[in-house]
């Protein structure tokens, strides 16, 4: 059966067929276009990325060493000898930090089981009545009205406060017993037991030594990097004797808890020679810290920095003679041949460097930095070695002071106007 095409039908069809090529034709281009693309992995254009960052990097670098090399042989021909060099003094830790995380974080990690539950006891009953004293000014009052004064508040950011409030704590336990327990009993906090009290006790002897040397690093007048080892070799000392005393029943492992850290956190210092010449130049130690088996050793590594210092100068000294009298081709009348000069050199650098340092020992111990006048090769170790402070706390009292000075109603100061005010604040003692 055959059905009759109109002329409407043929164009229909023919349009139908248009539209087929023309969606064969898209469809091949879509997928020529999809064969043309490249398909890259999104960590392989980080890594390129980096790669060339770090290229970049690292020829800036290269730029800035060879830069450096320049300004440094510049330095080196424009100069005459090495202290017209300014040379910045070592970076190390804060010794005064370092001796809080002994006292802080290694007394906090103590596994003794009989230790941590008294101190965690008397840390709960103490810091209820440190609380209710510092938030409310009615326990305030009362407690100043039972007791004449107040208890010292602990800080975390402050060293030794937590030995001071604990300190006044004992000072009312044994003058003031009966007036404690009465504000204990007001603020319904259970009484100290007599093992907590013998605990308490025996914490503030041990921990004695510690505050001690946190105050004395803490100092700002006569103190410097010298002070460093002799005071952490007394330390030690103090420790180890009352690991020997038989009387400590509670704060054992707090004793060997402290010997241990300070030998673990401060052993490099003790083989450091930097360390060790800063104390032997200073006056005031010389070679009294020093164990028997190390003294040759100290002695024979001053000796060893005296010379090193005396040959520069005689060659500074020797050089420079040379360079006035290269001009001439012979000697002029009056004085010495070179070889003569050179041999009296070697002359003075056997006897006159060595003689200084023994007597710079034979000289005693206790003396003042004016003694240093004496020696002149000592008197330069001393002030290249001890030019640095061995605690924080001067810089951190410097930035309290100028916090005070920069307060809200002064934020117009100019910074040449602040830095006056800060320079007259710190040092109005000095006229």
């Amino acid at each position: 059966m055959f059905s009759s095409v109109t002329p409407q039908d043929k164009d229909n069809f023919s349009r139908r067929s248009d539209g087929d090529e023309y969606e064969e034709d898209e469809f091949n281009d879509e997928e020529d276009d999809e064969e043309d693309v490249v398909y890259i992995e999104i960590g392989e254009i980080l890594n390129h990325g980096q790669n060339q960052l770090q290229m970049e990097c690292d020829e800036e670098h290269e730029q800035n060493i060879s830069i450096r090399k320049e300004n440094i042989g510049e330095d080196d021909v424009d100069s005459d000898n090495e202290e017209s060099q300014i040379r910045l003094p070592r970076h190390f830790r804060c010794t005064c930090h370092t001796i809080n995380l002994i006292a802080t974080t290694d007394v906090k990690n103590i596994v003794n089981q009989r230790f941590s539950k008294l101190k965690k006891q008397l840390d709960a009953k103490l810091s209820s009545i440190w609380n209710r004293q510092s938030r409310s000014s009615l326990a305030s009052d009362h407690i100043k009205k039972i007791m004449g004064e107040l208890f010292v508040i602990h800080n975390a950011t402050r060293w030794n406060s937590y030995y001071d409030a604990l300190r006044k704590v004992q000072h009312f336990v044994t003058h003031k017993f009966e007036e404690l327990q009465m504000v204990f009993d007001h603020f319904k906090v259970k009484r100290m037991t007599t093992a907590e009290m013998d605990f308490l006790k025996e914490f503030i002897k041990v921990m004695k030594p510690i505050s001690d040397a946190l105050d004395v690093f803490q100092s700002e007048l006569k103190m410097s990097v010298g002070c460093v080892l002799p005071v952490l070799t007394l330390l030690k000392e103090k420790l180890i004797g009352f690991q020997e005393d038989r009387s400590f029943t509670h704060c054992v492992p707090l004793i060997t808890c402290l010997i241990d850290g300070v030998e673990r956190r401060f052993c490099k210092l003790f083989d450091d020679d930097f360390m060790r010449l800063a104390a032997i130049s200073d006056p005031h130690f010389k070679l009294t810290w020093s164990p028997e088996e190390k003294k040759a050793y100290d002695t024979d590594l001053l000796k060893r920095e005296v010379k090193r210092r005396g040959n520069a100068t005689l060659d500074r000294t020797q050089s420079s003679h040379d360079e006035g009298s290269c001009s001439d081709f012979s000697p002029p009348k009056g004085k010495k041949p070179k070889r003569n000069r050179f041999l009296e050199g070697l002359k003075k650098r056997a006897s006159t460097d060595v003689s200084e340092v023994e007597r710079y020992f034979n000289d005693g111990v206790g003396g003042s930095l004016e003694d240093l006048h004496r020696f002149p090769t000592i008197k330069q170790i001393f002030l290249e070695y001890n030019s640095t402070l061995p605690s924080s706390a001067a810089c951190e009292r410097l930035f309290s002071t100028a916090g005070l000075i920069f307060v809200p109603k002064r934020t117009n100061l100019k910074d040449s106007t602040f830095d006056k005010l800060v320079f007259l604040k710190k040092n109005r003692e000095f006229q």
